[in-house]
């Protein structure tokens, strides 16, 4: 049991410093770029051209049954919206911008800023604000997936992939090295224990660092709509 403790405190140390690292968040602006865990949060700005909006069915099907019976037949359709976009730059150069699975209402010839993450030589637009509208959308439906996009934080996949070594060097070094002079002892529950515990701790990881990514979007597409609303009380 004390072993197990230990090995709690530890994973929770560890959570706490990668959390903690490059999670500061430094103040943007129309010359300047929001810091976030590590990633840029810069602003494109220009009119909308050519909006579009298409929606994309998938069909599928399985059946089941006995030869000479009755054969039951389940047919199932997903449907995503995509919507495309140039974006004319103030410099004329346009930029094709492709959003699926989402509805953000657009017109040709209004303006927009896109809220662009980037790290790394990886970007993803995050968020749209019209000016026109006066209104923002975030252009994602969870931040995890920025996050992943940007790997920032582990996928599912990798999670678990951790968690299980983990759970095996855990359990090696505890029952093996640490144990090794004492009564010998099944490491089955240990090594459930550590890789429960472990990727809990993943998962918590990568929700407080989705949290504080969609919090640091959120703030810039509000500055926009500040400033926005700044300078027409100005004119």
């Amino acid at each position: 049991m004390g072993i197990l403790v230990i090995l709690i405190a530890v994973l929770l140390v560890l959570a706490f410093i990668l959390l903690r690292r490059d999670s500061g968040s430094t103040g943007a602006g129309p010359g300047r770029q929001r810091k976030v865990l590590g990633i840029g949060l810069s602003r494109v700005t220009g009119i909308v051209r050519g909006n579009s909006n298409r929606t994309e069915t998938t069909v599928t099907g399985t059946g089941s049954g006995v030869h000479g019976g009755p054969v039951s037949v389940d047919v199932r359709s997903e449907s995503v919206l995509h919507q495309n976009f140039f974006l004319r730059r103030d410099d004329g150069t346009e930029e094709p911008v492709k959003m699926w699975g989402l509805d953000v209402p657009l017109a040709d010839g209004q303006t927009v800023t896109m809220i662009r993450a980037a790290r790394g030589g990886l970007s993803r637009y995050s968020s749209l604000v019209n000016h026109n509208a006066r209104r923002s959308w975030p252009l994602y439906t969870d931040a995890a997936q920025v996050a992943e996009h940007l790997n920032v934080v582990p996928r599912p996949l990798m999670a678990l992939a951790l968690s299980a070594v983990a759970a095996a060097v855990g359990t090696y070094v505890v029952v093996e090295v640490v144990m090794s002079n004492y009564q010998r002892v099944s490491g089955w529950p240990l090594a459930i224990a550590i890789f429960v515990l472990t990727w809990l701790l993943l998962w918590l990881y990568r929700r407080a660092r989705a949290h504080v990514l969609n919090r640091a979007i959120t703030a810039e597409a509000k500055a926009v709509l500040n400033e926005l609303d700044n300078s027409r009380t100005a004119v």
